[in-house]
């Protein structure tokens, strides 16, 4: 949708930002485009700005009224690190990465890698594989030694005088926010479910949360102990047999066996973008090092090649930009979006590997034994999928966890298989839809005819027999995707009248 000299419609990004004082309440920063008069007018305004923007995107709902420190700290966002004082010992380990990266460069460079490369056998394998502890200590140089010798020495003064200094990178106040929010254990604070906001909870809020989504025994059960040693042996025993019949090479059985595993924790992200005042939440199962993950990742990498030939298939936000404007917008065009509610519990444990078993047979590329090996991976990771919280151990009954690795590419291959019959094949409404792509569970339509005519098309979607139900938008004007605010506007001419 390109701009011009002549009238027509275009689709834009925006990004809508609000924020909340300490005491909770919504704000809305507009940028003041007036200009000042004298000197002391732009810094009163400049000061008004600082302050307006550090509580951008902070959205408290604890009932705790935040500090001008405890705002601007949070305002830097999660991923904000604050500088830390020196650490001896973590930075004498990197430098002993480094020394062994120099040492590796030095060893290969005088004898180069014979690669040869050998024919594959009949199973599509990863690149997978354990981290190579190889380290050629003969080659350590004088040079290197020195050169080791002379950091360390560097680290050591340069600890002595920054320690007990707060960071630089914060103010006074800021720091002591900081420091405040650490000692208080009451609040809980997590990113935004969407949209990229700071969401304060307190801890009693944030239970009563997790309890609701936890009391669906459709979906989850109590257990009554650690299941961890009963699970971990029939991984092993599966991952034995994937490497007796060759569908895992030796690396791969390496790096997919897990010996000391983890405990998988469950905790959810606020649902601001539906309820700003008591946002449901979205389970989350933290499986890092957890006895399933590595399979799970390996099972990702088969099917993530599938899931980017599906139709409907987009990859983020960039990509999203990119296709609408590309769309020469006309007038009749509708803008909808829809949203598939819980989409990764509701999934059907038969009717998920069915739809993986589809594709895995449509793109030719897979023997039935490792389709029938990669579907029983599958299975045994919805089945077992266990994960603790507040002293107790649940297992998930229906659908997958999302945090485990193969959830995305399970759930849109779920999608896909449901959009082939819904969407694609066997209806009269193809030349009506200019647009339809979805990210994971988020769907953008741009519909060319009548409003009644979408509706019943949408209509259509929510009636079936798997459990999705949609939540739908539909506008002329302005939509919400993602993180994108996308909205039709009428261009403006260099003498400020508006063009139709």
């Amino acid at each position: 949708m390109g701009t011009g000299h002549s009238p027509q419609r275009e689709i834009q990004r925006t990004c809508s930002r609000f924020s909340r004082d300490g005491i909770g309440n919504q704000k809305y920063w507009k940028k003041d485009t007036k200009g000042r008069g004298c000197r002391g007018g732009k810094l009163v305004q400049e000061r008004k700005k600082r302050q307006d923007k550090r509580s951008i995107g902070i959205i408290n709902l604890s009932g705790h009224n935040l500090t001008q420190g405890q705002i601007g700290v949070l305002s830097k966002g999660l991923k904000y690190v604050p500088k830390q004082q020196g650490d001896t010992f973590n930075t004498f380990v990197d430098l002993q990465k480094f020394k062994r990266k120099l040492c590796l460069k030095r060893f290969f460079a005088k004898k180069p890698l014979e690669r040869i490369i050998t024919s594959t056998n009949q199973y599509v394998h990863t690149t997978l594989k354990e981290k190579s502890q190889f380290y050629p200590r003969y080659m350590i140089s004088k040079e290197i030694d020195t050169f080791d010798q002379m950091i360390q020495r560097d680290i050591r003064k340069l600890e002595k005088n920054t320690r007990h200094t707060k960071p630089s990178n914060l103010t006074k106040e800021e720091y002591e926010g900081l420091k405040q929010i650490k000692r208080d254990t009451n609040l809980i604070i997590k990113p935004a479910d969407k949209g990229g906001g700071v969401v304060i909870l307190n801890k009693e809020q944030y239970h009563q949360e997790t309890c609701r989504l936890l009391n669906d025994p459709v979906t989850y059960k109590k257990l009554g102990g650690n299941p961890t040693e009963s699970i971990k042996q029939k991984f092993y025993e599966y991952l034995q047999r994937g490497k007796d019949i060759g569908v895992i090479n030796d690396d791969e059985y390496r790096y997919l066996k897990i010996n000391y595993p983890r405990i998988p924790v469950l905790y959810h992200l606020p649902k601001v973008h539906k309820d700003i005042n008591h946002p449901p939440g979205r389970p989350i199962v933290s499986g890092i090092n957890s006895i399933s993950c590595r399979i799970s990742e390996h099972i990702d990498h088969l099917l993530q090649p599938l899931v980017q030939k599906t139709s409907a298939y987009l990859k983020d936000t960039i990509t999203t930009l990119q296709i609408i404007r590309d769309i020469k917008w006309e007038p009749g065009y509708l803008l909808a979006t829809c949203d598939v509610n819980s989409l990764y519990t509701i999934i059907p444990h038969d009717i998920g590997c069915k739809a993986v078993e589809f594709f895995l047979t449509d793109s030719g590329n897979f023997r039935v034994e490792q389709i029938q090996y990669i579907l029983e991976g599958i299975k045994l990771i919805l089945h077992n999928n266990f994960f603790w919280y507040g002293g107790e151990y649940y297992l998930q009954c229906n659908g997958t966890a999302m945090g485990t690795r193969f959830a995305p590419s399970y759930a849109n291959l779920f999608m896909a298989h449901w959009e082939n019959g819904a969407v694609w094949t066997g209806h009269s409404w193809g030349p009506n839809l200019v647009l339809y792509k979805r990210y994971i569970d988020d769907i953008l339509i741009i519909w060319k005819g009548e409003r009644s005519e979408l509706e019943r098309f949408l209509g259509h979607l929510n009636h079936n027999d798997i459990g999705i139900k949609l939540d739908t938008n539909i506008s002329t004007v302005q939509v919400n995707f993602l993180d994108l605010d996308i909205y039709i506007y009428r261009e403006w001419d260099d003498k400020n009248k508006n063009i139709l």
